[in-house]
């Protein structure tokens, strides 16, 4: 058992986490502001370098900003970003609109809805 990878696991996926509750809040956040569209992308964005700064804090005990090392992440990265944003897309153009005739569809976004409440008293948005 080795407890060094452990550790890196446990913390790496704590961080991935801790990434993906602020891609929330942010998208949240910007959706009040923007197009729910322009709002997933830069989410996306910021996402991708906060994981990146936490990845690199985790696994190289430093953060580097060294332009090969940058690139190769960016570029593993892109094709999970751009599927993501065009699955977005597809859906809040297509999906969405017919999601009232959907029970299926109406269930995931009375989840969604509990979600933002959740965030909101995070926030303390909503008393």
């Amino acid at each position: 058992f080795n407890m060094q990878l452990f550790y890196e696991f446990f913390t790496s996926s704590v961080f991935a986490s801790l990434v993906q509750l602020n891609f929330f809040i942010i998208t949240y956040i910007l959706d009040k502001f923007i197009n729910s569209e322009l709002s997933n992308i830069i989410g996306l964005f910021i996402d991708l370098v906060l994981d990146y700064i936490a990845q690199q804090y985790i696994f190289m005990q430093k953060i580097t900003f060294e332009v090969n090392i940058i690139s190769k992440y960016v570029l593993s990265e892109f094709f999970g970003i751009s599927l993501n944003q065009i699955l977005f897309t597809f859906y809040n153009r297509k999906i969405k609109k017919l999601s009232s005739n959907l029970k299926i569809f109406d269930e995931a976004i009375k989840i969604n809805k509990t979600e933002k409440r959740v965030i909101n008293k995070i926030l303390n948005l909503e008393k």
